[in-house]
């Protein structure tokens, strides 16, 4: 195509530039040379670089070719060429030239290049020519030359442990090596340099190393292990420092490694409070490099006695956590993403429990479970410390643990493009071991995510290699070629696509009867033939020689003598050992093939194949098990400490979670949209400024209920509450009328505190689904008993903030809705309730306040904020931050496992029903709010999440207008909503009232001026007749509502709910699990798992004394029609 248009223009540069993009897409050298040709001869003169374009293709021709001189002949001359032309006018082109030279071997020349006048002007670094130099002269033999110019490069940078490294290259194989000058030289280094440069000290200790491991003699004043102790009495209180020693310390004695730890226990201070902070945590530094060569030196020299082994390890992690303890309060000033300064305390304690586990996996499992805690409880303060998730990752595995890696560790990462490659292996091998049943999807979406880089390489890099030739950097061209050719031949994308494969081949399995072996068959294929597996074997032999490993095996940090002794653990036994990389992934699917007729299994065999590919004998379920030896053994930390430990420890199966705020609102994506606008219109902010909601979106939610594709407040927030569709109007009871469990019923159930908090009535739907059971929404007075505690359960509720006193207090009061002679507020004070039905009682509460409370401030709804009487009423915020800060208050004192809390901002809804736009805002700005302060209260709790989800949508709203049949005017009005004074449902309730009142000419009087001073509009005659004959106040509220929204361009389509789905925002680690599209019921779910709660262990409690719930039957299924004036 690129050439028949170039034929077409063959003047235009543009095209032939894209002609050429295309040859490097394809990877057609021949082609790509003809087009560089091309560009050189017809466009030269306005481009010189075409030239060498042309030079380039050449040369890498002649690496494809297997008779490659003839090319490289020719590229050497072109350029031999441009230099007598004078065209070689940057130092990339001299690269180039020195590329085909050393491709040929043609040294000398490469020599006399670099030593060239032309090098000497056009290399912009001289350190960049004489490290070439000094590469061509090893290579080529020239030992004395390369050792020189080391020695000139170090006189100018000391401190280049490149450089030292070339010159004890250089060094070693000159025939009489001068020791003697070689160690003053170093020495002189020394004296060049300032703490904390460790170049020449490192060097002097490497130098020494190498003499000890050759034929050569050398008398020295100096000793090895003298270099040693003295390297880390100048920099131990670098992080590194043990790191740069270990490859020198296998070397020493026993005797010598005692000495060793005995000299630098000597330069660890005790620490004192009264020391300078950033001198206490040096030596802090000190003492964790010391830590690390103790555990190095006690591998070296391990005990073979696994009691006496046991009893020292066991000492040695006491130790150590009371360090990590200590150094807590040197990271008060932290930032969130700065790792704590003691977390390689934790690290030490879980190798060492690692090596206790891998003596004896069988007696002692426990110790694996103890790493699991240690980590996650580190996890906590050091939320972005990435050797804690590598590390969980691999030994949750090993657990037999799937959820908790993949949906947060995994996606916390964040690992992307070439990490993919280095270190996907981490979360990658083993995985197929665990899943099963709906696990295989998410392993399936797992195993595809890791091809990204794979596919984005074959659209990138060759965008890459074009932009290094149009700017002329030849080096890199050779690199990034280097790097398509890896990754198209990675031996990992091998791997990934071997598992997609294998996963593929276990999820079209169909068992149509598990007890008959005969009747098992393939379903679905997916895709997968039966060519598929055949053809990924044949020659595999010659096809897996052919692979590049790029995998980073060295990515975990380890202070062992023994580089295996955590890499066993890490590697999950059995996968996919180094030196046979990838050949047990396919015996999977070679012995399938064998066993494969017709694509008819025995169920059996099957089994055998895929579902025991590795025998996992401790899983999740058995950690109950273990709760008695686990508490039993960290004693020793003491009492308080290993009760935390014991519930990090089971919250961590699937997810550390220590709080959870749930926040409910109607807000479909267009309430967001329009909020936005509007609120960013009247600050006179930029369109793309965002609200707190904005910033934490991560999906959507389906809200169909069980017999409607739109869904009511009850049926959808018994969805979230107990994870079950059900019918519209129903308040956690099952289509059935059988009762569910709920999440806060399970959750204080398992010793997490509850709270609700909502604008609405504290018995409307949304807060009544979590905390009671009825058959119908508006038996508000029986949801009211429920919540005190009188049902089967008892009290689970232990706070509960909002309006709707008239359903809790006596027939006697006025307003109040009971038909009973209860008075429900002093039945809840009588058995401990702190009971408040206004807004100093309300004020009155602080975070020592004593659970349970209500404070039900108002009779029905409280007002909307547009006509909140703030003397009177308090705001959804107030509420949220009396709420969090009570609860986390109680939660420490009472030794709870947490807190669940649910928000609602109710009357965000009722406003949309209305089609009050104006008034919609005010409450979704309120929400916003609350929404700013639940994400600093996570930021300052970790361990805490915030899930906010909408129900459903309600009114339908567009932030467009198209009124008539005309092509609409793409534009909606702010202005319209800026001077409205109070609600619809506020103003139609007194116009309702003046329709009685007032006639005539004295009502459109009334009407016209009462409208323009509220809602700043000019009502029209026909708009006010309407209003005249109105039956009731709804009728009025909602025709109001539509009045000002048309003026402002905002079109509803209903007074009811949508079945649009609904946005999905969360707030906190583990959260990601989230993303995407879900049905509303799964967020029960999950909260369910994350928590650890059991629901059907509640439900069952529920139907086994369901008599006592006093459902009522269903006369008949009610069309919902309730509304916010339901007074």
């Amino acid at each position: 195509m690129y050439a028949k248009a170039c034929e077409k223009f063959p003047k235009s540069q543009e095209k032939m530039i894209n002609w050429y993009m295309s040859t490097i897409r394809s990877e057609d050298l021949n082609s790509q040379h003809q087009v560089a040709v091309k560009l050189n001869k017809t466009f030269s003169k306005i481009e010189s670089k075409y030239y060498f374009w042309s030079v380039m293709t050449v040369f890498l021709q002649g690496k494809k070719n297997p008779k490659p001189n003839v090319y490289f002949t020719l590229a050497e001359r072109m350029m031999q060429k441009a230099i007598e032309e004078k065209k070689v006018t940057d130092y990339q082109m001299i690269y180039l030239y020195i590329s085909i030279l050393l491709e040929q071997k043609k040294f000398e020349e490469v020599v006399k290049t670099l030593n060239s006048d032309l090098s000497l002007t056009l290399f912009k670094i001289e350190d960049d020519r004489l490290r070439l130099l000094e590469l061509i002269y090893t290579k080529s033999g020239l030992f004395k030359e390369s050792y020189d110019i080391s020695l000139q490069m170090l006189r100018k940078s000391p401190d280049s442990w490149l450089s030292y490294q070339s010159m004890f290259e250089s060094l070693f194989h000159l025939d009489s090596p001068d020791l003697n000058f070689t160690e003053t030289f170093i020495s002189e280094q020394q004296q060049q340099v300032q703490y904390p440069t460790r170049g020449p000290f490192l060097a002097m200790i490497d130098f020494f190393d190498r003499i000890s491991k050759s034929d050569l003699k050398h008398d020295s004043t100096r000793s090895y292990l003298d270099l040693l102790i003295s390297y880390v009495e100048r920099v131990g209180d670098v992080y590194c420092c043990f790191d740069d020693l270990k490859p020198y310390l296998f070397s020493l004695s026993f005797e010598d490694s005692k000495t060793f730890l005995q000299k630098v226990e000597e330069f660890i201070k005790k620490d004192d409070q009264k020391t300078e902070l950033k001198t206490r945590i040096k030596n802090n530094n000190i003492l964790v490099n010391y830590l690390k060569f103790e555990r190095f030196f006690f591998t070296k020299f391990t005990l073979e006695n696994t009691n006496e082994r046991e009893t020292i390890v066991l000492k040695n992690i006491e130790k150590l956590f009371n360090l990590y303890q200590n150094t807590l309060k040197f990271g008060a000033k932290n930032l969130d993403k700065e790792n704590h300064f003691g977390d390689d305390f934790l690290i030490l304690i879980v190798f060492y429990l690692i090596d206790l586990f891998e003596k004896d996996k069988e007696s002692l499992p426990h110790y694996l479970f103890q790493a699991i805690s240690i980590l996650e409880y580190g996890l906590k303060r050091s939320l972005y410390n990435i050797q804690f998730k590598l590390l969980l990752i691999r030994l949750y595995y090993k657990a037999g643990v799937f959820v908790r890696p993949i949906t947060n560790m995994v996606v916390e990462l964040d690992i992307k493009q070439t990490l993919l490659e280095s270190i996907g292996w981490v979360y990658i091998e083993g995985l197929e071991y665990l899943a099963s049943g709906k696990k295989l999807i998410e392993a399936s979406k797992t195993f595809n995510g890791t091809l990204a880089i794979y596919v984005s390489s074959e659209k990138e890099t060759p965008d890459m290699i074009l932009e290094a030739f149009q700017y002329g950097t030849y080096s890199k061209i050779e690199e990034f070629m280097e790097f398509r050719a890896n990754l198209k031949n990675s031996l990992q994308k091998f791997i990934y696509e071997t598992l997609i494969f294998k996963t593929k081949l276990r999820r079209i399995v169909t068992f149509t009867d598990p007890d008959n072996e005969d009747e098992v068959k393939f379903g679905n294929s997916e895709g997968v033939k039966k060519q598929t597996y055949e053809n990924v074997l044949e020659n595999f032999n010659d096809f897996i020689e052919s692979r590049v490993d790029n995998r980073d095996k060295n990515i975990f940090l380890n202070w062992s003598s023994n580089a295996e002794s955590i890499a066993t653990v890490l590697n999950n036994g059995e996968v996919i050992p180094d030196d046979k990389a990838g050949e047990q992934l396919i015996k999977f699917a070679r012995s399938l093939r064998e066993k494969l007729t017709g694509f008819e299994l025995k169920l059996k065999k099957l089994r055998d194949k895929l579902n025991s590919a590795k025998e996992i004998k401790i899983r999740t379920e058995l950690f109950e098990e273990f709760t008695p030896c686990f508490s039993h053994d960290l004693e020793f930390i003491g009492e308080n400490v290993a009760k935390h430990y014991k519930l990090s420890w089971l919250l961590s199966l699937n997810g550390l979670i220590f709080e959870i705020e749930q926040l409910i609102s109607i807000l479909n994506p267009a309430s967001e949209t329009f909020a936005r606008n509007y609120h960013n219109y009247v600050n006179g902010y930029p369109k793309t400024q965002e609200l707190p909601l904005d910033t934490i979106l991560i999906g959507s939610s389906r809200t169909n209920s069980d017999d409607s594709f739109i869904t009511d407040s009850a049926s959808g927030a018994t969805a979230f509450s107990c994870g079950f569709k059900t019918y519209n109007a129903a308040i956690a009871v099952k289509s059935d009328l059988s009762p569910c469990g709920t999440v806060l019923e399970s959750a204080k159930l398992n010793g997490y505190l509850t709270g609700l908090v909502a604008t609405s009535r504290i018995t409307h739907a949304t807060p009544a689904a979590w905390s009671a059971h009825v058959s119908e929404r508006d038996d508000e007075n029986r949801i009211a008993q429920h919540q005190i505690g009188n049902y089967t359960l008892g009290r689970v509720t232990d706070l509960m903030i909002g309006g709707g006193s008239r359903h809790f207090q006596h027939k006697s009061v006025k307003g109040s809705k009971r038909t009973d002679d209860r008075d429900l507020l002093a039945e809840a004070a009588a058995i401990g309730w702190d009971v408040g039905t206004d807004k100093a009682s309300f004020d009155a509460l602080t975070s020592d306040s004593k659970l349970p409370l209500m404070r039900l401030i108002t009779q029905s709804h409280l007002s909307y904020m547009i006509d909140r009487d703030p003397t009177k009423e308090p705001t959804l915020k107030e509420m949220s931050d009396k709420a969090l800060n009570i609860l986390k208050s109680s939660t420490e004192k009472e030794d709870a496992k947490g807190f669940f809390l649910m928000i609602e901002g109710s009357r965000i809804d009722h406003a949309a029903h209305s089609n009050d736009a104006r008034t919609h805002f005010e409450e979704i700005l309120a929400y916003q709010e609350t929404i700013e302060l639940a994400k600093k209260f996570v930021d300052e709790n970790p361990g805490t999440i915030l899930i906010s989800v909408s129900d459903h949508e309600t009114g339908g709203l567009s932030v467009a207008l198209q009124e008539g049949i005309e092509f609409p005017i793409f534009e909606w009005l702010p202005e319209a909503l800026t001077k409205q004074k109070a609600s619809t449902a506020v103003v139609s309730s007194v116009f309702e009232k003046k329709n009685k009142e007032l006639s005539g000419d004295a009502k459109y009087a009334y009407f016209k001026k009462e409208i323009k001073s509220i809602f700043n509009i000019n009502p029209t005659d026909e708009e006010i007749a309407f209003i005249s004959a109105a039956p009731d106040a709804q009728t009025i509220d909602n025709f109001l509502g539509t009045a000002v929204s048309k003026r402002a361009k905002l079109g509803w389509s209903t007074h009811g709910h949508s079945a649009v789905d609904v946005n999905l925002y969360a707030y906190g680690a583990g959260t990601n699990a989230l993303v995407g599209s879900n049905e509303n019921v799964e967020l029960g779910t999950f909260v369910e798992t994350y928590l650890n709660l059991d629901l059907e262990a509640v439900t069952k409690i529920l139907v086994e004394n369901v008599a006592s719930l006093e459902i009522q039957p269903l006369i008949t299924k009610r069309s919902v029609s309730h509304h916010h004036q339901e007074l």
